[in-house]
């Protein structure tokens, strides 16, 4: 009897469930989306869809423009596609609504021997919990140096990108985002728990 009256409602949480784990599923960001007719010159809000926010701090770069955005520029090249999103020597910040467990992103820098750059990842409450770095080398493509970075770690909440004074690019973003109950499949798993309590009285 307790298990017939607990099937519907196990039937709907793990239903649920399923739900949770496919918003849990990777995302990915190339910034392509840029390269159509009258679309932003720099990124911010485009992706909260897919739960994520840019933002940086106002700065020179190293040829004493200001730079107050994230800007995306026409890349074309290799791996890059079309569009790629400018570090100009200020950090870049990733700010998630939900917690993620691994990022990786593809960097590139024309120069050679120096600084590519780097991912520090941090928690909800600022803790650093993850951090990537990496030097250029001989090229590696026909144009440039380049290498994907990841970190990965638990309940990340924001990713910040780092280059040298002259800058890089930065592309092909993906990150996973950490299965957590929605309130609707919490609510269903705490009425499982009380029908069961009340049976066994």
């Amino acid at each position: 009897m307790k298990m017939r009256l607990l099937a519907p409602v196990l039937a709907v949480l793990a239903l649920q469930h399923g739900v949770d784990a496919a918003l849990a599923g990777p995302a990915g960001i190339t910034f392509e989306e840029f390269a159509r007719p009258g679309s932003a010159s720099h990124v911010t809000d485009q992706y909260a869809h897919l739960g994520v926010r840019f933002s940086t701090v106002q700065g020179f770069d190293i040829r004493g423009v200001e730079r107050r955005s994230v800007d995306v520029i026409a890349y074309p090249f290799g791996a890059f596609g079309n569009r790629a999103a400018a570090m100009w020597g200020n950090p870049v910040t990733l700010t998630f609504d939900h917690a993620i467990t691994e990022l990786s992103v593809l960097m590139a820098d024309t120069e050679t021997g120096t600084f590519l750059g780097s991912v520090e990842a941090f928690d909800g409450q600022g803790r650093s919990v993850a951090f990537s770095q990496a030097y250029t080398g001989a090229y590696n493509t026909p144009w440039f140096f380049q290498q994907t970075l990841s970190v990965r770690g638990q309940h990340i909440r924001s990713v910040v990108l780092r280059s040298d004074t002259d800058g890089a690019v930065f592309d092909n973003l993906t990150f996973t985002a950490a299965v957590v109950p929605t309130p609707a499949s919490a609510g269903v798993l705490a009425l499982c728990i009380a029908m069961g309590g009340r049976r066994r009285r």
